[in-house]
């Protein structure tokens, strides 16, 4: 009689499990790139599908509260060339308005639900010399909605 070989029996040697690779050194973690690009007067989302759940009206100080309305209730966005300058209705009856220079694209990023955050910065000559062809805000202009409930 043939003898069977361990293969036959099905009793093959046990031999421990291969170690798992070793792990390749730790690369230099990069640091994430901001959501949000500062072009000095607002704050622009990086993302093409990013979208903005309110903006942030950032005015000087001693000018008021900042709102920050959603913009979930943002109704109507107008571009006013003669004046550059924009206008932003809510739902809720609060009226924004933004004045400057060289804020066509600002008002297509707000309509767009686009930006994060926009900052008056004032009409200062020197500043305006220094980045002739950027964006600047001079003053926002906030309207409290009609009845708000302040009347006594």
């Amino acid at each position: 009689m043939k003898e069977l070989s361990w293969a036959d029996r099905g009793d093959a040697p046990r031999v421990p499990a291969p170690a798992p690779p070793a792990s390749p050194p730790a690369a230099a973690a990069k640091p994430a790139k901001p959501r949000v690009v500062d072009r000095g007067s607002y704050g622009k989302l990086r993302g093409v599908r990013e979208r903005a759940l309110a903006v942030e009206f950032r005015l000087r100080p001693g000018r008021g509260e900042w709102p920050a309305p959603e913009n979930a209730f943002l109704v109507a966005t107008w571009w006013d060339p003669d004046a550059g300058g924009i206008r932003l209705e809510y739902t809720t009856g609060l009226k924004v308005r933004i004045r400057g220079r060289g804020l066509r694209e600002l008002s297509g990023l707000l309509r767009r639900h686009r930006v994060e955050w926009v900052e008056e910065q004032g009409d200062d000559p020197v500043a305006d010399r220094a980045d002739p062809h950027g964006a600047r805000v001079y003053w926002i202009e906030v309207e409290p909605p009609e009845g708000n409930g302040d009347e006594a």
